[in-house]
């Protein structure tokens, strides 16, 4: 149920913003009769966001692996690989824009903290 809520929700966001998109239409389109955990529409948000940068990590990790010394130096294969999923229309609205303007700065900042620096330790 989680995972269809969450598919759905993304989708849903993604096509229309956090603004425009109801609960309602997230379980409708997930195909779920009801929804009792994580009802408040930003708790859910957050699930998705926090999916997110777990995806972003993971192609950035794939591409360090590929080969990222170079002479002693760092190459720039894990900034392309966040520059390409900034491509991405979900990684746009949801993380560039709507993150911090739905969540506020400090939940944004939590998860660049465990992912984005994580993966730097």
């Amino acid at each position: 149920t989680r995972a269809a809520l969450l598919k759905a929700a993304r989708a849903l966001v993604t096509e229309r913003g956090y603004a425009d998109t109801s609960t309602e239409e997230i379980v409708k389109r997930a195909g779920v009769t009801r929804y009792i955990a994580n009802s408040d529409k930003s708790e859910l948000f957050l699930a998705i966001l926090e999916e997110l940068k777990q995806e972003l990590i993971q192609n950035i990790a794939k591409a360090m692996q590929s080969g990222v010394v170079n002479y002693g130096k760092v190459s720039p294969y894990p900034l392309a690989a966040f520059s390409d999923d900034c491509l991405d229309p979900s990684v746009q609205l949801i993380l560039l824009i709507d993150g911090p303007s739905v969540l506020g700065w400090v939940a944004p900042r939590r998860l660049e903290g465990e992912y984005g620096l994580g993966i730097i330790r």
